[in-house]
């Protein structure tokens, strides 16, 4: 598809300058100058015209220091939905297993490397999400 795509591309950029050389070659030396001279004028005129609304524009608009200022939230109250989260520690406990039961084989073995070759983090992921919950157990208890 994309050969395609390239493939007109290039037609259309040899189309585009077959036509400017017959456009080119009905002029004189003379018409030549005066096109590229007209040319020299108007991208000129026109960098002038940029340079001079960006000048406009800066002092229109100062540039100055502010100070930095941060906007304070309200945080929301936490709930703690404890039949989900002890659904989903189970799930990971479980998963923590499953894992584990992978390295008794070759294949398990194998299988395991993939899964963390295409997941590098993934069993940092769920150490920290089961200190999560315990810490929340703890937590909870204390209170």
């Amino acid at each position: 598809m994309r050969g395609a795509f390239q493939h007109l591309y290039l037609r259309s950029k040899s189309r585009w300058a077959d036509y400017m050389e017959r456009q080119s070659s009905r002029l004189s030396r003379k018409g030549h100058y005066l096109l590229f001279g007209l040319f020299i004028c108007i991208a000129s005129i026109y960098c002038c015209l940029l340079i001079w609304s960006g000048g406009l524009l800066v002092n229109r608009h100062s540039i100055g220091a502010e100070p930095i200022s941060t906007i304070r939230t309200p945080s929301p109250p936490v709930r703690f939905d404890t039949r989900k989260d002890t659904m989903l520690l189970e799930r990971i406990r479980t998963f923590r297993s499953y894992m584990a039961d992978l390295e008794t084989s070759e294949s398990g073995r194998r299988t395991r490397d993939s899964i963390l070759k295409a997941r590098p983090g993934l069993m940092d992921s769920i150490r920290i999400a089961e200190s999560l919950f315990n810490n929340q157990k703890e937590n909870n208890h204390e209170k």
